[in-house]
């Protein structure tokens, strides 16, 4: 009986070392660092029912709305690409009388 308490304590320590490598991960660098030496003398603080901490919480958040904002800008780029391409197919005279219609209409009066 008392073994079977040992092993389960052990599976537990395992256990939470495993989520805090994961979320180092996450975090990286230093910070992986200071989360090995914490799984290692404590299991993660988690809340009665087994969620994550807030502080992970607001980081799986942080790189959502990072994913996100990067992906618009990758968009943006894509348009601005399409449009430098078809400035550049554009004919000289086009230039011209695009450059005559904004003289025209958008010059000093």
């Amino acid at each position: 009986d008392g073994g079977e308490h040992e092993e389960n304590a052990v599976a537990a320590a395992a256990a939470s070392m495993a989520c805090e490598d994961e979320s180092s991960l996450i975090r990286g660098g230093a910070a992986a660092s200071r989360a090995k030496g914490r799984a290692a003398t404590a299991p993660a603080p988690l809340t009665a029912w087994g969620e994550p901490r807030r502080q992970e919480v607001h980081e799986a958040g942080e790189v959502l709305r990072q994913r996100a904002h990067m992906a618009q800008r990758d968009d943006d780029r894509l348009r601005l690409e399409r449009a430098e391409a078809k400035i550049q197919r554009l004919s000289v005279i086009d230039l011209l009388q695009f450059h005559a219609y904004l003289e025209r209409h958008l010059g000093a009066p």
